[in-house]
């Protein structure tokens, strides 16, 4: 393994502070899980270098914010499909007060700065769109429904950053298990830091994972074009009648590359591409996922809750002049306002019970990505005193953006007529620290790699004046955005896309 002196000079450190505290660690008689937080000495890493076996990172590149956590401390999975909506969530609601209840945490060091806001411990979770989805293949790696607490995990916050190492009591019982621990703590930071490009690293911009000679060959499409147009020709009918007032449907892609697939080039060219979304890279077994989410579900911060309400797509052009003809349209056309209203009234409606307060929504803004623009409503609120995230997450999830309205029938739509099962595709992932706070982010514009094999999935918003064609269009233009990172070829059809495409509307 390569040796940074930076690195091993720190490591030796963090060795001798555990020696010495280890003789007298002393834990609480419930406890379950033991989690030792410290300010590392170190640069300042800006994303991956290297991959690692499993691993769960996520990132906002124009926040400056990441977290990083491989190895397994704690972890609560569930695999078989859930009957009721709510249920997994009431599940994963027990196991988390479980843990919280029965998790120690402790300051490695003394002396931190006062003024500054340091990212506590948290646990990584993560749940498919469906809570009967059954993970088959090419999600048969995946849980239905996950929460673990990584054993070592690495946060940055604008300049400062957080390393917590997490271990079940049970492996901190005796001197020989606490020497145990932290020889496999070592091994996993050395990993994980080593893994790490720090500031001052150089990334070519505007490279792409094509430019490297991988070639992308399609080995499935489901449903076949003229199937999806058939689906949303009936969705709108339903809409008609008055059963629906919006569904999403979705569809997935498969390809075969001429060689494995580099997870961490991609991440990087990701973050490069899209830096105001939030960067996925999440590997279990032998897949790993990837996305640049432009959608947060939710933000919840010491009783603040946060949210994006995206609905309505149309490209984005290059040409200024074509540009705000189209941003025009997109603030101006009466089917995407009412598509995004459907969203936004829906959201604001999940959130009423959980909250205090709930202004009303402002007019949308335009979230201006890099060959797409949505319309989108940011929604804040005051939650009710003891909600935590997984609360508003179960009223929340799914959206209208991702499933339809009303819910219950948009799902049930899709869930007799979508040929495939959607996995974490349009789900959620983020982080949630031991208070309950913390954020989710809805899994889109994502890619699942698994060797040379990538999956890639891209929905879009039906409602009753919807023309099939332009909706086929803009989940061409959506698959393209994250293709285009794989394959050259494919990011010049994304490209030739936004410049002949029509005006397509949709989530």
């Amino acid at each position: 393994m390569k040796k940074n002196p930076t690195i091993e000079n720190f490591l030796m450190q963090l060795a001798e502070q555990l020696e010495q505290l280890q003789a007298g660690w002393h834990w609480p008689e419930n406890t379950r899980l033991c989690s030792l937080s410290l300010k590392p000495a170190l640069p300042l890493p800006t994303g991956m270098a290297d991959s690692l076996d499993d691993f769960y990172y996520t990132a906002e590149p124009e926040r400056q914010r990441f977290s990083l956590g491989v190895g397994c401390a704690f972890e609560y999975k569930a695999s078989q499909p859930q009957a009721a909506r709510g249920s997994r969530f009431d599940d994963l609601q027990r196991a988390f007060k479980t843990l919280q209840s029965s998790w120690a945490r402790l300051e490695l060091e003394a002396g931190l700065d006062s003024d500054a806001v340091y990212s506590p411990v948290a646990a990584f979770i993560g749940f498919a769109f469906a809570a009967e989805d059954r993970m088959a293949a090419p999600w048969q790696d995946w849980p239905n429904t996950l929460l673990t607490v990584p054993a070592v995990l690495l946060q940055r916050q604008g300049t400062q950053l957080r390393l917590h190492l997490s271990a079940t009591a049970e492996c901190l019982r005796s001197p020989v298990q606490r020497q145990q621990q932290i020889h496999l703590w070592l091994k996993q930071s050395r990993q994980l830091l080593l893994a790490l490009k720090y500031e001052g690293s150089k990334f070519e911009a505007g490279s792409s994972v094509g430019e490297s000679g991988v070639c992308l060959q399609q080995i499935r499409s489901e449903p076949e074009n003229h199937h999806w147009l058939n689906l949303v020709e009936q969705a709108r009918q339903l809409i008609h009648a008055g059963d629906l007032a919006k569904v999403v449907p979705a569809r997935h892609l498969s390809f075969k590359a001429s060689q494995n697939l580099p997870t961490v080039k991609i991440l990087e060219t990701l973050s490069h591409r899209f830096p105001a979304c939030t960067q996925l890279g999440l590997r279990r077994g032998t897949s790993t996922l990837l996305a640049a989410s432009p959608e947060k579900l939710l933000r919840l911060e010491d009783g603040q809750i946060d949210c994006d309400a995206l609905g309505g797509t149309l490209p984005r052009s290059d040409d200024t002049i074509e540009n705000r003809v189209l941003k025009q349209e997109l603030m101006q056309n009466p089917r995407i306002r009412r598509e995004h209203a459907l969203v936004v009234e829906q959201m604001i409606q999940a959130l009423r019970p959980l909250s205090n307060t709930l202004p009303s929504p402002k007019t949308p803004s335009i979230m201006a990505l890099r060959q797409l623009q949505h319309l989108w409503t940011p929604i804040h609120a005051q939650a009710r005193t003891g909600i935590n995230l997984l609360d508003i997450a179960a009223r929340l999830h799914p959206t209208p953006a991702v499933a339809g309205t009303p819910t219950a029938v948009a799902q049930h739509w899709i869930r007799e007529n979508e040929p495939f099962a959607r996995g974490w595709y349009s789900g959620a992932v983020g982080w949630m620290d031991a208070h309950g706070n913390g954020e989710l982010s809805v899994v889109l514009r994502c890619a699942l790699v698994q060797g040379r094999q990538i999956d890639v999935y891209a929905g879009a918003g039906i409602v009753a004046d919807s023309e099939p064609a332009a909706e086929l269009e803009e989940t061409e233009l959506k698959l393209a955005s994250i293709l285009g990172v794989l394959n050259a070829g494919v990011s010049e059809q994304a490209d030739e896309l936004q410049r002949h495409s029509p005006r397509a509307t949709g989530s």
